[in-house]
């Protein structure tokens, strides 16, 4: 009858736990229940449907091999995107949590204003205000790391069994991992003893020291409680921060100042610091008098074996939310060379023995810079559902390499328009297939790839000072994009027919930028 709106929220944590085609099929398992007069909304995050073309592809049935056995005529939908916060927003809201001057503060300063354009970073923002002022690194993953220790301490002040940040850091990183890898959002009271046991076997010895870790945890103010004591995260993305904390700590990769978190030890030796695995520095050992043997304390972390990895990180493709938070957290020193020594270890292993890992250590390097793997050899690995669409392979050696599931850069199609950037070191390139490409010159390397038209891209055209790209389609749509291949703004509407010629405005109105477009019947 139309009266009740299926609402199927989420559809991300299951498409990052399968692979491109399984997540297809199990999209039109739900269209399904789209009959005559159903109402239908579907929620993912945006990686899971990055592009207009693409997701319109999915949606509209083009990929027929999901929808044979579909019963009945098959459903179309439409893609919509939320808009973040603009300024206006940001301030009202803002307001509601501090003094019009910390209010400016954060409005002065692009990193912050843009991260607050996402409605949970707002009370983030507030708590990580001081490191913020004393001029302290600002990204969206250190937000995240002020506002969480400055949460454990409050939490740790009365004192009783956790004595430590980092045993706080500990159970709260592993709390997090099994959630989000078994899918399990809540968790009951009465489930916590066993995880307190597993987690700190040789401290929780007797019943009574197993009710002070217990009442300690059920005083903290990352989870929230329900009346029926379940425990679920204040928001997913806190769990992907802890997951992504242990990631790059299990990796050997943590930066020195997210390594200082988990340096706040209990029971530490006067001896020089050293470097510890994840599980050598958190599984202590305890005396006769129950207490905590002194180790010595944490230098940094060191890499986990390959076997340990795969069993963590290698079980399925991490998603993109975590491998975000994972960037800011790598110490740029170390990273790449370790990153690329453990897809090498994958050499002569089946995708049994090590998995995702492999895959997921490519896409953690591609997040990072998509050249980070030219000149690379990488031959007789496994490296499983990878996008490499939007990586440089120049020089990189794949031969034998296991790369099932992996996705590769489109053909391109036939060329409908060409342009040079103004110091002629870029061309941007137009084609049939509607996609927009952006090539360094001098060696044809792919530096981007725009999807967002729904038909040929039949002119393109750089603005004076090369920062901005404008693309005509027959779509009848003209798009923006800047520097970054990102977006700018919504497509402009209105023409009745295909648009065939666009062009920048001239040099001196390069502050806002006009364009003059002629379409063609």
């Amino acid at each position: 009858m139309g009266k009740v709106l299926l609402i199927f929220d989420g559809f991300d944590e299951m498409a990052a736990r399968v692979n491109r085609q399984e997540m297809i099929n199990n999209f039109w398992e739900l269209a399904k229940v789209v009959v005559p007069g159903a109402k239908v909304i579907l929620t993912c995050r945006t990686e899971h449907f990055p592009e207009a073309k693409e997701g319109r592809a999915l949606l509209s049935a083009e990929l027929q091999a999901s929808t044979i056995n579909l019963p009945l005529e098959t459903p179309r939908f439409e893609v919509l995107e939320l808009e973040k916060f603009d300024d206006e927003q940001i301030r009202q809201v803002l307001a509601f949590r501090a003094e019009s001057e910390t209010v400016e503060q954060i409005m002065s300063n692009p990193t912050l204003r843009d991260l607050a354009r996402r409605p949970v970073m707002t009370e983030l923002i507030i708590e990580a205000l001081p490191e913020i002022e004393a001029g302290k690194p600002v990204d969206i993953s250190r937000v995240y790391l002020y506002a969480v220790r400055h949460k454990m301490e409050r939490d740790i002040k009365t004192n009783r069994t956790f004595t430590s940040l980092a045993d706080k850091l500990y159970f709260l990183c592993e709390l997090s991992w099994e959630m989000l890898s078994t899918d399990q959002m809540s968790m009951n009271y009465k489930e916590f003893p066993d995880r307190i046991r597993r987690l700190f076997p040789a401290v929780v010895q007797e019943e009574k020291d197993l009710d002070h870790w217990h009442y300690d945890m059920m005083g903290q103010t990352m989870l929230i409680r329900n009346a029926e004591g379940d425990y679920s995260p204040a928001h997913r993305s806190l769990l992907e921060f802890f997951a992504a904390y242990k990631l790059v700590a299990e990796l050997g990769i943590l930066a020195p100042d997210f390594t200082e978190l988990a340096q706040a030890q209990s029971h530490l030796d006067t001896v020089p610091p050293q470097d510890y695995t994840w599980s050598e520095y958190f599984q202590r050992q305890c005396g006769e008098d129950r207490q905590p043997l002194p180790i010595a304390p944490l230098n940094s972390f060191a890499k986990a074996s390959l076997e340990k990895l795969s069993n963590y990180f290698g079980t399925a493709p991490l998603a993109k939310a975590l491998l975000d938070l994972a960037v800011p957290m790598l110490d740029e020193q170390v990273f790449k060379q370790q990153l690329l020594a453990l897809i090498q270890s994958t050499r002569g292993q089946t995708q049994t023995q090590v998995g995702y890992i492999g895959g997921n250590l490519v896409r953690l390097l591609l997040e990072i810079n998509p050249y980070s793997l030219e000149k690379s050899d990488l031959s007789h690995t496994v490296i499983t559902d990878v996008n490499f669409a939007n990586a440089s392979l120049r020089w990189i050696n794949l031969m034998g390499a296991d790369l099932t599931n992996s996705v590769f850069t489109p053909v391109l199609g036939a060329v409908f328009s060409v342009a040079f950037s103004p110091d002629g070191k870029k061309l941007v390139i137009g084609d049939s297939k509607g996609t927009v490409q952006v090539w360094e010159a001098s060696s044809g390397r792919v530096l981007l790839f725009l999807q967002g038209h729904e038909n040929e891209v039949n002119s393109v055209a750089f603005d004076p000072e090369g920062q901005r790209i404008v693309s005509g389609s027959d779509d009848k749509t003209v798009r923006l994009w800047d520097v970054n291949g990102q977006p700018i703004g919504q497509p402009f509407v209105g023409h009745e027919n295909e648009v065939n010629s666009v062009a920048n405005g001239t040099k001196k109105s390069s502050k806002v930028c006009r364009i003059r477009v002629t379409a063609f019947d």
